[in-house]
């Protein structure tokens, strides 16, 4: 999360850009993708994009691919001789 001036923090979850405007007594404007969502708490909204973001980092290290152990083809005529 980016924290900018006058209490804008940015983020990027899932494809979508995800701003929260602090406006006092703890409660912040929710912007996705630059669409107003509403009214919700700060300190809540903050941890959870918080949380989410160290998921998506998570998930994002994970091989995705395991390792596959060489084996040599054999055909029937190989078999045969």
């Amino acid at each position: 999360m980016i924290h900018l001036s006058r209490g804008v923090y940015l983020s990027h979850l899932m494809d979508s850009k995800v701003k929260i405007v602090y406006k006092g007594n703890n409660l912040c404007d929710l912007y996705i993708n630059d669409e107003y969502k509403g009214l919700a708490p700060f300190d809540y909204t903050k941890k959870a994009l918080n949380s989410l973001e160290n998921k998506e980092a998570q998930q994002d290290a994970k091989p995705v691919m395991k390792n596959y152990a060489f084996k040599e083809l054999k055909t029937e005529i190989d078999m045969s001789v």
